[in-house]
């Protein structure tokens, strides 16, 4: 498997076919090429996975900025199903590490469901994130019938150089039904507790009390 740079209209394209298999969404709700093509210029990332000559997943993220701090967020990671559980999702993630150090950018943040415990082990576990927010009904409602169960989100921070430091776990937080999540949730964060870690066996989340503030 090949992670590169996403290159030439054909490869654009390809990643626009891949946003409408993955998240079986309408054409009004794909990123279209000519938008990605001025992002990339103004340092957005776009990476592929190739098996050979054919994509097997890509990750896209675009700058900008969280306070004082310069950040990618990484708005799609999109893995074509034949190729999931091969590693290739965390390959991009990597990569795009990479390619943010390298642009002088040392936070990436993106969002996903808490309800995805797949996503959660590979954000919490494999990664290192950390999350203090939870955003209600993020996206509203679109074509994609993978948001059907509501489109509330974790809001992540990749600390790209060092994990900020935790004290022990101080409460947990167990993957229940969207309604219980999301009071846990907000209570938690409003307590100024962060998650820190997902319990795959246990399918919940630990959260502590940041030794530092990120």
């Amino acid at each position: 498997m090949e992670i590169r740079e996403i290159r030439g209209r054909e490869e654009l394209q390809a990643v626009e076919r891949l946003q409408q298999e993955v998240w079986q969404c309408n054409d009004l709700e794909v990123v279209p090429a000519v938008h990605m093509i001025a992002a990339r210029t103004v340092g957005a990332i776009l990476l592929g996975a190739f098996e050979g000559a054919e994509l097997a997943g890509f990750a896209y993220g675009f700058p900008g900025f969280e306070d004082e701090h310069r950040i990618i967020h990484s708005d799609m990671l999109a893995v074509r199903e034949m190729y999931r559980d091969r590693g290739v999702g965390r390959a991009l993630k990597l990569a795009q590490r990479e390619a943010a150090l390298a642009r002088g950018v040392e936070r990436i943040t993106w969002t996903f469901d808490p309800l995805q415990t797949r996503n959660a082990f590979l954000n919490f576990e494999k990664l290192g994130v950390t999350a203090d927010r939870y955003l209600r009904d993020f996206y509203g409602e679109t074509s994609s019938p993978l948001h059907a169960g509501g489109t509330d989100r974790l809001w992540v921070t990749w600390h790209l150089r060092e994990r900020p430091l935790f004290s022990e776990t101080r409460e947990r937080v167990a993957v229940t039904t969207r309604e219980e999540i999301r009071r846990a949730f907000e209570r938690a964060f409003a307590e100024g507790l962060i998650a820190v870690r997902f319990d795959r066996e246990r399918l919940e989340y630990e959260l502590a009390v940041p030794a530092s503030r990120p």
